[in-house]
């Protein structure tokens, strides 16, 4: 019995000895199992770290992506897309929704184009008049281009002068996007400005050129055609934005605002007898302009309002829009929009 309790000692005090140093063994072990995993893992993100300093401090392929072009208005925009196949970072000073002649930049958009490479300007839009010398001075060595060079302007619309009151004090009306004919100018004008940006794209941007003058070239002949079948040749419209695309096509436009103001109701009442001697009832409006006086207008002419934008993205389509549009109020036939 003695034997067997001293055997029994001997085991446990055993057990205890090599006890301990096993689990001074595991501890061990598992301490160095944690420490080499913090290890890799904070070697494996100085190496991502390093991947990611050496891809960005590398020469990129494009060097387009890494210079922003500044224009006033959407279908500047839709242009500078079309060219470069939206390759480039492109800053619209109007807002969707704006209207040119109401709008003025706010401070951080003024410190964003002054880090643009080029200012495409429409180029007798008001408040141009007013930030590209503000720009030039942000940015010496920003470039400008003026859309407007070598298109034959209408005088008379209440505007600032064109790019600097002191160049000369006329008058012009802005809208010039508004003409197929004008705005394949301005293609070309934008398309030049482009080619001295990137001298080695001049051939790709001279190919997309030549199929957006083919898809306007189309949209000419369709406008050609509703007109000719037309039974008038005048239309009403809020605000005079029509005017280029009128004396493309030879059509008269009939506006509503007097001088940028809504009209009295005396000159209301004189425009509602002067459309109803011509027979004209659709009045045409404006996304960004209030359609009260246009809807008075056309509930006295018994005709309704055709809502127009100009100024949006796509401009291809909302002339094809503007197209179907016109044939209502010229009493043309109905057309389909050119897909």
């Amino acid at each position: 019995m003695l034997l067997s309790f001293s055997i029994f000692i001997k085991i446990k005090e055993l057990y205890q000895y090599f006890g301990v140093y096993l689990f001074l063994g595991i501890f061990e072990l598992a301490n160095m199992i944690i420490m080499n995993f913090i290890f890799n893992r904070f070697l494996g993100l100085i190496l991502i770290g390093l991947l990611l300093f050496g891809c960005n401090s590398s020469t990129p392929k494009d060097q387009s992506s890494r210079i922003t072009v500044s224009v006033s208005i959407l279908p500047q925009k839709y242009l500078i897309d079309r060219l470069t196949d939206s390759t480039l970072e492109v800053n619209v000073m109007v807002p969707p929704g704006t209207s040119p002649e109401m709008y003025e930049p706010s401070p951080s958009q003024m410190k964003g184009v002054s880090k643009s490479a080029i200012y495409f300007a429409v180029g007798p839009l008001e408040f141009e008049n007013t930030i590209l010398p503000r720009i030039k001075e942000l940015n010496p060595n920003i470039l400008f281009a003026d859309l407007s060079k070598g298109i034959n302007l209408i005088e008379g619309h209440k505007h600032r002068a064109i790019m600097g009151a002191d160049e000369h004090h006329t008058c012009y009306d802005p809208h010039i996007w508004t003409s197929s004919l004008e705005y394949k100018q301005m293609a070309i004008g934008t398309c030049n400005g482009l080619c001295k940006l990137f001298p080695a794209k001049k051939q790709k941007f001279e190919k997309n050129l030549a199929k957006l003058e083919a898809e306007i070239n189309r949209l000419d002949s369709v406008v050609k055609e509703v007109i000719k079948v037309a039974e008038t040749k005048k239309f009403l419209i809020y605000h005079p934005a029509l005017s280029y695309f009128a004396r493309q096509y030879g059509l008269t436009q009939i506006a509503i605002e007097m001088d940028g103001k809504n009209p009295s109701a005396h000159q209301l009442a004189e425009m509602v007898r002067l459309a109803k001697s011509e027979n004209l009832s659709a009045v045409f409006i404006q996304t960004q302009f209030d359609s009260r006086n246009a809807e008075i207008l056309a509930n006295e002419l018994g005709g309704e309002v055709l809502t127009i934008d100009p100024l949006g993205y796509d401009w291809l389509n909302n002339m094809y829009d503007l197209t179907n549009k016109l044939s209502k109020a010229l009493r043309s036939k109905k057309i389909q929009k050119n897909e």
